[in-house]
This record gives C-alpha cells, sequence and structure tokens, in this order.
C-alpha cells in the first residue's frame, strides 16, 4: 500500500509541474495563484520524503513497516500545505491581521519542510536554515553591523509560509515551472536508451587514446550532463559503467571515483541544460536562459578540458593504456543506430534560441519530439514501453524531491535576509572586511563556496552565495552575469 501510495505521489509531482508550465489549469476555468500550485507541490514532496526515508535520514525499505510517528508527519505535511493550497486565496486577503488558521499551517509546514530536509539532503543545509531562522528571531539583539530588525513569530511564520519572498517564492517557482521539467526530458532520455548512446558514442571517440576509459568517462557525463543537469543521475546513469571500466584499465579505485564525480560535477555547468543553479540565475539576473548558456560555454569547455589534461598525466605517470580495440564500438555505427537522440536536443536549441518559447515549454516540447522516437525505435534493444510512461513519471518525482525541498529551504533564507535586512547588512560587512579590494572578496567567496559545498548540495550553495556574495561582487565592479558564474563555480 505505501510502496502504491508513493509511486501514486511521485508521479503527482511532475504531472502537476506540467500542468502549471503549460497553463491547463486556467484553460479549464481554473485560476490559480502560484503559490497555490506550490503549495501543492509540497502537499506532494512533504508526505513523500516521510514515506521514503527514515528518522536517521536514510532510505527506507519498502518491506519496512511504517512508524506511527513517519505515517503521523507524513499525514500532518499533507494536510497543512493542501489546506494552505486551497485557502490561499482567502488567507492572503487577510494576511496582515495573522489570523490563527495561517500562523498554525505556515508553523507546520515550515517545521516538517526542515525536518524533511535533514532526511533527504542531510545536516548541512539544515543547520544552515534553522541558524537564519534562529537569527529571525533573536537578530535584533546581536550587536554592531549585522543587528537586525526585530520580528514577532507569528509575523515571521506567516511572512515565510505565505509571502512570495519567502518559501513559496523564486527558487520554487522556478523548480516548478523548469527543473522538473528539464529531469523529466532527463529521465525519458534515459528510459529511451539515451545514456547508453552518450555513453557509446564516448566509447567510440576517446577509447583508442592513453587512459581511454576515463576520458570516455568524462566525455560520457559532460554529454549526459547537458540534458540532465544533475550530478546524480548524472553518476547513475553512466557511473555504473565508466567506473568499472577504469579500474578495469588500471585506475585506482579512488581515482575512478573521482573522475566519475569530477566530471558528473561538471556536467552541471555544461549547456545547453546546466542543473537548478543555472535557471535560478537566469531568473535573479532576470535575462534569458540563453543568455546563461551562451555565458557558460566557454568556461564549461576549459573545465572540461582542464579534466582532460589531469586524466592525461595520471595515465601516463601510471601506465594506463586505451581501451582494448574489441570493446570500442565504431562511431559511425553508434551514430547509425541513435541519431534521433539528437532530434530532441535540436528541438530544445530551437525552442531556447529562435521559438522564444521559455526554458520551461522548450523541455516541454523536446520531450514531446522524444517520446515518438524512444517508443518505435530501439538503440542497443532499449527503448521506451508504454508502461515505462509510469515508472518515468515516478522517477522525475524521486529524483525532484530534494530539489523542492532544497528550493523550499532557500525561499526561506531568503525570506529572512528580506524580513530581518541582514542581507544588506552581509553586503555592507562583507565590502568592508575585503577593504575594497576585489581580489580579497573573491578569494573569500572561493573559499566560502569550497567549506559550504562539502557538505551541501549545488542548488542550495549558489543561493546562499549569490544572495550574500553576488551583489557585494557586483558593487565591487564585477559584471552581474560574471559574479554569479563565479558563485556557482
Amino acid at each position: 500500500m505505501r510502496t502504491i501510495l508513493t509511486a501514486i505521489l511521485t508521479a503527482a509531482l511532475p504531472l502537476l509541474a506540467l500542468g502549471w508550465s503549460l497553463d491547463l489549469f486556467r484553460a479549464v476555468g481554473l485560476y490559480l495563484f502560484t503559490e497555490q500550485i506550490l503549495a501543492g507541490l509540497l502537499a506532494l514532496a512533504l508526505p513523500t520524503a516521510f514515506l521514503t526515508h527514515t528518522i536517521k535520514g536514510q532510505r527506507r525499505d519498502p518491506a519496512a513497516s511504517l512508524p506511527l510517528h513517519d505515517a503521523a508527519a507524513a499525514l500532518l505535511g499533507f494536510a497543512a500545505a493542501f489546506y494552505i493550497a486551497v485557502r490561499y486565496g482567502a488567507i492572503f486577503s487577510t494576511l496582515a491581521e495573522r489570523p490563527a488558521d495561517a500562523t498554525i499551517a505556515g508553523a507546520i509546514v515550515l517545521v516538517l519542510v526542515v525536518e524533511a530536509l535533514r532526511r533527504v539532503t542531510g545536516l548541512a543545509l539544515t543547520l544552515v536554515v534553522v541558524a537564519f531562522l534562529v537569527y529571525a528571531l533573536v537578530g535584533h539583539l546581536v550587536p554592531g553591523d549585522l543587528q537586525g530588525r526585530r520580528v514577532a513569530l507569528d509575523r515571521l511564520v506567516v511572512y515565510l509560509a505565505f509571502d512570495s519572498n519567502g518559501m513559496l517564492g523564486m527558487p520554487m517557482t522556478v523548480t516548478a515551472t523548469v527543473v522538473i521539467l528539464y529531469v523529466m526530458f532527463g529521465s525519458f532520455l534515459t528510459a529511451s536508451g539515451g545514456g547508453q548512446f552518450f555513453t557509446d558514442l564516448s566509447m567510440a571517440s576517446m577509447g583508442r587514446y592513453r587512459g581511454g576509459s576515463a576520458k570516455i568517462a568524462v566525455t560520457a557525463s559532460a554529454l549526459f550532463g547537458s540534458i540532465s543537469g544533475s550530478a546524480v543521475a548524472n553518476v547513475a546513469s553512466t557511473g555504473v559503467v565508466t567506473i568499472p571500466m577504469m579500474k578495469d584499465s588500471g585506475f585506482r579505485g579512488r581515482i575512478a571515483g573521482a573522475v566519475e564525480a569530477v566530471a558528473s560535477t561538471g556536467g552541471q555547468l555544461m549547456p545547453p541544460v546546466m542543473g537548478a543553479a543555472a535557471f535560478l540565475m537566469a531568473e535573479m539576473l532576470q535575462i534569458g536562459y540563453e543568455k546563461v548558456v551562451i555565458a557558460a560555454l566557454i568556461p564549461a569547455l576549459i573545465y572540461f578540458f582542464a579534466v582532460f589534461v589531469q586524466i592525461d598525466l595520471i595515465a601516463a605517470r601510471d601506465g594506463i593504456a586505451p581501451v582494448p580495440a574489441d570493446r570500442i564500438p565504431l562511431t559511425r555505427r553508434v551514430m547509425r543506430s541513435g541519431w534521433y537522440f539528437l532530434l530532441p536536443f535540436a528541438v530544445l536549441i530551437g525552442a531556447l534560441f529562435w521559438w522564444n518559447a521559455g526554458p520551461g515549454r522548450a523541455a516541454f516540447w523536446a520531450t514531446l519530439a522524444l517520446l515518438p522516437l524512444g517508443l518505435f525505435l530501439r538503440y542497443a534493444g532499449t527503448g521506451l514501453r508504454l508502461m515505462d510512461l509510469w515508472h518515468c513519471l515516478t522517477e522525475t518525482g524521486r529524483i525532484v524531491i530534494d530539489i523542492v525541498l532544497i528550493s523550499a529551504a532557500a525561499g526561506l533564507i531568503i525570506g529572512v535576509l528580506n524580513i530581518t535586512s541582514l542581507g544588506f547588512a552581509l553586503t555592507l560587512t562583507l565590502t568592508d572586511l575585503a577593504g575594497g579590494f576585489l581580489i580579497v572578496l573573491l578569494v573569500l567567496a572561493a573559499l566560502l563556496s569550497i567549506i559550504l559545498g562539502m557538505g551541501m548540495p549545488t542548488v542550495g550553495v549558489y543561493i546562499l552565495l549569490a544572495t550574500v556574495l553576488a551583489p557585494t561582487l557586483i558593487e565591487l565592479g564585477v559584471q552581474p552575469i560574471a559574479a554569479h558564474m563565479f558563485v556557482m563555480y
């Protein structure tokens, strides 16, 4: 029963995002606030997190019994978020009065979002969010430049839970209208055999060179990352093939794992699909996503070139030979069998650069172009079956659960920065700390990125630093898109 319920909830997530992105609700006469859709996403994500993750933050065994406290948290999370979604219009009109039902529902959702975040992503980002929430309550007691405005608890709860600058704000909106659709595109592409196609193409082009197995891993991760935008999905798709291949070729296990991790992380930097952080960047800068793609292309190529050079040096030092010729497929044979995987890319790029479709609709049109190809054509015996469509939806929902929760948490951080004026205070403090020297601030930003990135997801680190550090870099003369690119890298 729990498995069926989880599948329904996870499949409903991309369907809700798709319906909103394509404006289907208005087409059938339902005129909804954006915040209602976002609360609906939380109503699906919260119970799923509690159903699939234990209190210790581990994936729950489907055969294991569900503890009563987790069942209660799942039910309460669904009820409170669903209440906000249904009653948002009525509550919003009386929000200044901070009605009791809004305060209670908001408080429940805020607490459960933080707990679900801890279970799904770990302690690092959760502690950062909790620190910001604590600051919102006691920031007026902090001496010096970092002193914040005094905020009453009920006002804080209502602001964070209902305002468009809080939990249901820009990060969640970008996730709902763009990120989920690209994850869905990646899920359908993988199920159609696209991951295998990219691996074979990488093997055909790089296998004959020194250290070829590692270069195959990098090329495959760059190609697959350019459409998945997810380091985890990248490793899951290409790593299962490339890591054993690297070890068989003579690379040590830790080197093989490091190569795949670095290459898959770089997949988030590789256009045309660069992960959630890039879509958030476009929204924060108020520019078209295609401009982010253009700005990211050369740095991404330099990144992968540097990885290639390092791999070649390691292969030369350790005497790693090319992949045996009998394991390398012919490029023309790979292209002859999988040429059709290039068509959805053409649709995606055309929609982004020439049809002005917007990133969300571009992903939808690319997925729509892929579906008949995947259903009627086969690559290495792999293709879409009708029953795979449901699996792709549930897989998309499973992948984006953490993104939805991270986006909600990012909204909480942004909300605290706004309501307490901490964002402005931090900008002034960092400027003074750097003494007006740009290089000092850049080093500080790099160190913070590395330290936070050790335990936090890419999206969480980017939003935090883009909100706090990027404005300071811009104030010191850095171009806005360059400042945000530096923060993301």
